[in-house]
């Protein structure tokens, strides 16, 4: 009993983590993006039945033993029950394989342009438009729409953009501060790739450095200015942050009382369509899996009309939808 508590609180400080890593320090202008056009990979190369999907013209059916979950990480900050404007700032997909007892991470591309639905708050009718996947969490309008709501329909984005892959629960938090959590685990140290110093003079690149809350924030929210400016760079920074996040977290110098600090610091600003079990669930997962290596979707970012987007390689996502979620129908 009290392992599998420790593994849900460690569980909530990991997705605290994954709601906290949009751009903090890359503010948005809060406008919907809508570009007319059709994404690679649409509906006219694929079809989907209950139990079917048919990619290229060959039949799929999902893996029995594979689990999805969607983590979702809004930039908004404050409780749950607030329904204001916000994006998906931050995507995570975790597929998990009773098969041989191993997980995958994926992570999401917030700028990934894709079809999305957006409502039309008069009518209460809904039309598919491409866009950002960040913004299918505000369902197009600027009105006061749950967050339930707003999370179903960036999970059926996500869906909708890996050919059909059904996810078994998400997970949504609110914007909190990362630097709390940080400083309450006494830090997390990381190695230093690329040159960051326009952004803190400490993150030199070539160093490991110990990261307190404030340079976490830093290092986990930079984007222009670092590498090539893009979100893809910023993800892979990312997940060398949650790497070393967990291994400190699970680690023996992190006590029960400090990880249950967590939770308490954070349990009303999450929303899921499963009950308090979910944690436990995943997070037993995550402690007796094998983590394989974090597979990152090919594509292009290139500067949109307003903001950066990003296109995915269509046949490297096939590649990737094939692998792991799905098998070839007999």
């Amino acid at each position: 009993m009290r392992k599998n508590r420790r593994t849900i609180l460690l569980f909530t400080a990991f997705l605290v983590c994954i709601a906290l890593v949009s751009a903090v320090l890359f503010n948005l202008d809060r406008i919907m993006l809508a570009i007319n056009g059709t994404p690679a990979g649409n509906s006219n190369d694929r079809t989907d039945t209950l139990d079917t999907v048919y990619i290229d013209g060959e039949a799929y059916r999902p893996k029995s033993t594979v689990k999805n979950y969607v983590i979702i990480g809004i930039d908004q900050y404050g409780a749950t029950e607030s329904n204001g404007y916000a994006q998906a700032d931050f995507i995570l997909v975790l597929s998990f394989d009773s098969a041989d007892n191993s997980y995958r991470v994926i992570p999401i591309n917030r700028d990934t342009m894709t079809e999305i639905l957006v409502y039309d708050a008069f009518s209460g009718e809904s039309k598919e438009t491409v866009a950002q996947i960040a913004l299918s969490h505000n369902d197009g309008t600027y009105t006061e729409i749950s967050n339930t709501r707003k999370s179903k329909n960036t999970t059926k984005a996500v869906s909708d953009l890996l050919y059909g892959v059904e996810f078994k629960n998400y997970v949504s938090m609110s914007m909190n501060t990362i630097g709390i959590i940080v400083d309450h685990i006494g830090g997390v140290e990381v190695y230093v790739e690329d040159d960051m110093t326009s952004v803190d003079e400490r993150l030199v690149a070539g160093q490991t450095v110990m990261l307190d809350g404030e340079l976490a924030t830093k290092f986990i929210g930079a984007r222009g200015g670092v590498s090539d400016g893009t979100n893809v760079s910023r993800i892979k920074r990312q997940m060398v942050f949650f790497d070393a996040f967990i291994e400190k977290a699970s680690s023996s110098q992190i006590d029960e009382e400090l990880l249950l600090e967590c939770y308490e610091s954070v349990e009303d600003y999450i929303v899921t369509n499963a009950g308090e079990g979910i944690f436990g669930e995943i997070s037993e997962k995550l402690s007796s899996y094998e983590k394989k290596e974090t597979i990152m979707i090919p594509g292009e970012s290139k500067v949109g009309k307003k903001y950066m987007e990003f296109y995915v390689d269509e046949e490297g996502l096939k590649d990737i939808v094939t692998d792991v979620f799905y098998k070839k129908a007999n």
